[in-house]
């Protein structure tokens, strides 16, 4: 899915966090936010990121989501034997 106003799309966010570099202009004049956004640009200084999932079928909003260690080889995986 695609990130809705005002759910993921919040004040909470800049643009570039949101991923919509290809929204922003770099280039027009004075608008709220410009400073910041430069300097994100200028710097590469995003530090978060809002990221989309695609998952198997609904949940609800708010629930809590986990990853399965296994599948992805991260925690969980023991060494052969134990």
């Amino acid at each position: 899915g695609r990130a809705a106003v005002d759910r993921e799309l919040t004040q909470d966010f800049n643009p570039l966090e949101a991923g919509l570099w290809d929204s922003i202009s770099f280039s027009k004049g004075c608008y709220i936010g410009q400073e910041t956004i430069a300097r994100l640009n200028t710097y590469k200084g995003v530090k978060t990121q809002l990221w989309g999932l695609k998952l198997s079928g609904p949940v609800e909003e708010g629930a809590t989501l986990f990853l399965a260690a296994a599948q992805e080889g991260g925690e969980g995986e023991g060494e052969e034997g134990e």
